[in-house]
């Protein structure tokens, strides 16, 4: 995100730029926005400023460079509300997801893939929820989903029903992250009796890693 090399980063440390670029990564590929990293930012102290970067450049720096999630520039721009100069995109992985979502929900006859044969996750309803079969063969689970009119923008939306949150709004980015993290929990749990196995037995695990 800053050009600077994996080597000069080691030589100095915990710098602005690597707290800037540890969020920018882990909100960016989710779909976070300039208003979601400026909210980070604040939350953790982070002052962008000082590193000489803005949210909205950090935010389409990272997807000019992952074109295959965020998708492609189109070559034209666009002001968003806060009148922020945005760059149109096509594409990307996460409008197939929410694109193959929204499809199941509208037609559930049949699955719908998002992503490359072989690694493709499917998405598929039945009575009124939506689920999405991972790589492993397991579901995840959208209770009540539907389409529905956002109160706020008065662009459709999906939405399911949360047992705890009640009704939550969603989008492809969100759904990428859901997927993401179900995945990471499918390779760690592999992991764990293979670990056992070998005689390294397993202590705790914490996220992504096992002790």
């Amino acid at each position: 995100l800053f050009g600077v090399s994996y080597e000069e980063l080691l030589a100095r440390g915990k710098t602005p730029e690597r707290q800037i670029g540890k969020t920018g990564v882990l909100g960016c590929g989710f779909g976070a926005g300039p208003d979601a990293i400026d909210r980070v930012a604040k939350r953790d102290r982070i002052d962008l400023a000082r590193a000489g970067v803005t949210s909205t450049a950090l935010v389409e720096t990272w997807r000019r460079q992952h074109p295959r999630v965020a998708g492609r520039e189109v070559g034209r721009t666009f002001v968003d509300a806060a009148c922020r100069t945005r760059h149109a995109r096509r594409g990307g992985y996460w409008k197939a997801v929410e694109r193959a979502a929204r499809d199941a929900v509208a037609d559930p006859s049949f699955s719908h893939l998002a992503g490359a044969e072989g690694r493709a996750v499917a998405w598929w309803a039945h009575g009124p929820d939506l689920y999405c079969t991972l790589p492993s063969g397991r579901e995840l689970r959208y209770r009540n989903a539907g389409v529905a009119a956002d109160p706020l923008t008065g662009r459709d939306s999906l939405q399911y029903v949360d047992a705890r949150r009640g009704m939550l709004r969603t989008y492809g980015g969100r759904l990428v992250e859901n997927v993401v993290q179900a995945v990471a929990r499918d390779v760690i749990a592999h992991a764990l009796p293979l670990l056992e196995a070998a005689g390294l037995p397993v202590v705790l695990h914490v996220h992504d890693e096992v002790v």
